[in-house]
């Protein structure tokens, strides 16, 4: 006949000890699969920008201050000051942000704005540039918007008149009224989007048209360099900060707060991780005193046991498959609940474009590893103290 050891020893015992231990390894397990993946999804956010062989991208422009409000300064950037940009040896490459000089108003979905030009050259452009491709006499112009634009129209200003979001798949077919003017000379075109950028974050259109019509409207055969793009490898690079701050240019975007809230973010998920580790070492100890006590409160339960004929094995086995059992019921509560959190995470990333990051293996393991480590553990204490 088989007995029910645990029972046997549980008998009269209260149980709260070891519910708040199983519930602590139930928490803990969750934090710690938590930050793994927490860690995966901010590293898939923040470095899907840096495309091209780990580099980063960013767009600067020169600070404007009293001096340039009076017509003293310029705030464009001179041939010289890109010059000495380039000669920089932690700055990788140097584009030019070519600017408009003519106002550009745009009617779209029942709105009227002003907006900007700019071009700069391709293999700077973060999107696919097959349709970015403009030829003199043609009416609509190919441009690129940034993914910052779009957030801000879907979730600001449409929602803000009583209007649905856009999907980007609407906006690549819909076109836009422009009309261009500057001295009483005007220009009519229709303006398509082709490609969506996180890099640049203005308005893009190829360089040719925006010289063509700086020279139509403006006399401009120069077309003037407003910003200028960097590609650097390490954007918190310390010489690289200084020397923007040395010369007053602004950082926009991306940029140096990439490698900040990298850092940042980087501590705080240690910190979280470190305090799930201590709750499951907290967890553990308790545990284990919890199953020392019923073992020495149990004594002579376990030697009548042994009398009556159940072996030292015996009784270890018959602990360890009701530990087995509630760390069984552990994984399969955690496991779920992860999926469903992260699920819904990743969902929301997607909706603000920030990609959909998979679920790792780690995740499902990190619970499976700990509840091993817990049954070893267990095991060899109990093995110890019932021989």
């Amino acid at each position: 006949m088989k007995v029910n050891i645990v029972n046997i020893l549980l008998q009269g015992k209260s149980k709260l000890g070891l519910l708040i231990a199983g519930f602590g390894i139930l928490l803990s397990s969750f934090l710690i699969a938590s930050v793994y993946q927490l860690f995966n999804d901010v590293s898939f956010i923040l470095d899907k920008s840096e495309k091209e062989e780990g580099f980063q991208y960013l767009q600067i422009s020169k600070e404007v201050g009293v001096s340039t409000s009076l017509g003293l300064s310029s705030p464009d950037f001179s041939v010289n000051e890109i010059a000495s940009l380039k000669k920089q040896n932690f700055i990788e490459d140097v584009a030019e942000l070519w600017s408009n000089d003519f106002r550009v108003y745009g009617r779209f979905a029942g709105n009227g704005f002003d907006m900007f030009f700019t071009s700069v050259k391709p293999d700077f452009i973060d999107a696919d540039t097959d349709d970015f491709q403009w030829e003199k006499g043609q009416v609509e112009i190919p441009v690129i918007i940034s993914n910052q634009f779009l957030t801000l129209l879907n979730h600001a200003v449409l929602p803000s008149q009583g209007r649905p979001p856009i999907p980007k798949i609407a906006i690549k077919q819909a076109t836009v009224d422009l009309q261009l003017t500057k001295d009483g000379k005007r220009l009519s075109y229709k303006a398509r989007v082709v490609g969506f950028s996180d890099r640049i974050s203005s308005v893009l259109v190829p360089r040719n048209f925006l010289d063509y019509a700086n020279h139509e409207l403006s006399g401009n055969t120069q077309t003037r360099v407003s910003m200028v793009v960097l590609k650097v490898k390490d954007s918190g690079e310390k010489t690289l900060r200084r020397y923007l701050d040395r010369n007053d240019y602004d950082v926009n975007g991306e940029q140096l707060v990439v490698q900040k809230s990298k850092t940042v973010l980087k501590i705080t998920l240690g910190v979280v991780f470190v305090f799930g580790f201590v709750i499951l070492i907290l967890s553990m100890a308790l545990s284990l005193s919890q199953i020392k006590g019923l073992i020495y409160q149990n004594k002579d339960r376990i030697r009548m046991l042994i009398l009556l004929g159940y072996s030292p094995a015996g009784i270890i086995k018959s602990l360890l498959i009701s530990i087995a059992k509630l760390l069984g019921v552990i994984i399969l509560l955690v496991l779920p609940v992860i999926w469903i959190v992260f699920n819904s995470v990743h969902a929301l990333m997607l909706t603000y474009a920030l990609g959909f990051p998979q679920l790792t293996i780690g995740v499902w393991l990190i619970p499976i590893g700990i509840s091993m480590v817990i049954l070893s553990g267990i095991f060899a204490s109990v093995k110890k103290l019932i021989k």
